[in-house]
């Protein structure tokens, strides 16, 4: 019974816990039990099951890798060339991937738009490091000149061209954690940058560990050269900068409290992605604050 129980911690530590070396030590410390962990690991509920219930695509196709890098220490930045003009997605989907030999199906975050895809004939992606088969096969061995098959799906999207609500005059807060930006990237990119937009105004507070680990800060404080962009930028795990551009600390209800007064609280809508806990204390504040939960929008299913 004792064993069971350390069991059960190790495992509930291996799945909540981001830190690399704590999960090898606890392989290390348990190797009669390393091939049923891996093993849990391998066969847990994948991306699929996770949204079964989601709108997708009817269409799957072949992409390329076209480029595989480093974009932070902990995160790979992955173009796929797709030819196929079937291929479609809006801004804040995910694209399913079906790798050849991994037999759990991935789901990975856009964080480029439509328009991108056109006129690149290029998808880009950044996909953390994890135990998970398909995000340890694009860490550990995916290289340029791969194939495999992706599909889009998803319900929570920003899409002007055919959603009416996003031509009509809005203002938008974009909130992400950690990886979560990927999404939260491309609604960015298509809110300024798609002429039917009647994008005002949008605030985008991102928060991330360490600053090497806030992916695409640079692209984005390039975009908020957009007099209507405002951003924001949070590390939780330094306690100095010397970027007088990053905030050292938490993202919290007072930075919500401070942001939305900024905004028009009737025509403002927000968009979340990132780790549970933080996207719950998020709606929190954000209903504390008026605005309304049918203009909070946000996808749990990793």
């Amino acid at each position: 019974m004792f064993v069971q129980h350390v069991l059960k911690k190790c495992l509930l530590l291996w799945f909540t816990s981001r830190n690399r070396y704590l999960k090898g030590q606890i392989l290390s410390y348990l190797p009669k039990q390393r091939a049923f962990i891996m093993s849990v690991v391998a066969n847990c509920p994948d991306h699929l099951e996770r949204t079964a219930d989601k709108g997708r695509e009817n269409v799957k196709v072949s992409a390329l890798v076209n480029y595989v890098g480093n974009a932070s220490p902990s995160v790979k930045a992955v173009q796929l060339k797709i030819q196929d003009p079937r291929f479609k997605f809006k801004a804040g989907q995910w694209v399913d991937v079906f790798i050849p030999g991994v037999p759990v199906v991935g789901g990975f975050s856009m964080c480029s738009t439509y328009q991108e895809l056109v006129s690149t004939k290029l998808l880009h992606l950044a996909i953390k490091y994890s135990e998970h088969p398909p995000a340890l096969w694009v860490c550990k061995q995916c290289k340029k000149g791969d194939n495999v098959v992706v599909r889009a799906g998803g319900d929570c999207f920003y899409d002007p061209t055919t959603q009416e609500k996003w031509q009509q005059p809005h203002q938008l807060l974009l909130i992400a954690g950690g990886i979560g930006i990927n999404p939260i990237l491309s609604i960015l990119k298509e809110a300024i940058q798609n002429s039917q937009s009647g994008l005002e105004k949008v605030v985008l507070l991102y928060s991330a560990a360490r600053t090497n680990e806030a992916i695409f800060k640079e692209t984005i404080f390039e975009l908020a050269k957009d007099t209507r962009v405002h951003f924001e930028l949070f590390v939780t795990q330094e306690p100095t900068t010397p970027d007088d551009d990053v905030i050292c600390g938490r993202l919290s209800s007072a930075h919500i409290k401070r942001n939305t007064a900024s905004l028009d609280i009737e025509k403002t809508h927000c968009f979340l992605c990132g780790p549970g806990k933080m996207m719950e204390d998020m709606q929190t504040a954000l209903t504390e604050n008026d605005v309304g939960i049918d203009r909070i929008y946000y996808e749990k299913w990793w």
